[in-house]
């Protein structure tokens, strides 16, 4: 698994049970990079992360709006997340934004055909599901791994900001 993959990892499962949004102000770049390239930093969108009982343990599908809407704020709050519980089948669904991604090139590769679906007036793409297992983490831990499945490939641009999460064994991952 490579450094970029486990981070990506990390940090899915932080945004999911967490909810710590990361973005960086576009005003630190030089005026000269931000006309040169084309970045996702700093885009906006949520997510809708309905959580499930299974018999491997704990499931969460990650429901994303990258590449459909910068998730205006109005259709957000008018979402009644119990009823997409409902619908879904969810033991509890998580409102997951609005966020900002901190990374400036992601490319999904989706087997098969993608997965959409409208919350609201606001259109979703499934981008992921992670695993949990029924382990509770011992006390005083704040982050354990998860198994995320998705084929995700996000990259930085060499001069501009990274953002590293240091885990307490020691570990980093790239948010």
């Amino acid at each position: 698994m490579s450094f970029l993959q486990c981070g990506a990892r990390v940090a899915l499962l932080i945004s999911l049970l967490l909810g710590v949004a990361c973005s960086d102000s576009s005003d630190s770049m030089p005026a000269s990079a931000k006309e040169a390239r084309q970045s996702l930093r700093d885009a906006r969108y949520c997510e809708v992360t309905p959580l499930y009982f299974t018999p491997e343990g704990i499931t969460s599908d990650t429901w994303n709006t990258s590449g459909l809407s910068d998730c205006p704020k109005e259709d957000w709050e008018a979402l009644d997340f119990n009823t997409i519980g409902e619908e879904l089948g969810a033991l509890v669904v998580r409102a997951n934004g609005p966020r900002h991604w901190v990374f400036d090139v992601g490319e999904l590769k989706i087997e098969g055909e993608p997965e959409y679906r409208f919350f609201g007036n606001l259109e979703f793409q499934l981008m992921a599901n992670v695993q949990y297992d029924f382990t509770p983490p011992p006390p005083g831990t704040y982050f354990f791994e998860a198994r995320v499945k998705r084929n995700t490939e996000f990259r930085f641009y060499r001069d501009w900001p990274v953002y590293e999460l240091l885990a307490p064994m020691g570990k980093r991952y790239a948010m």
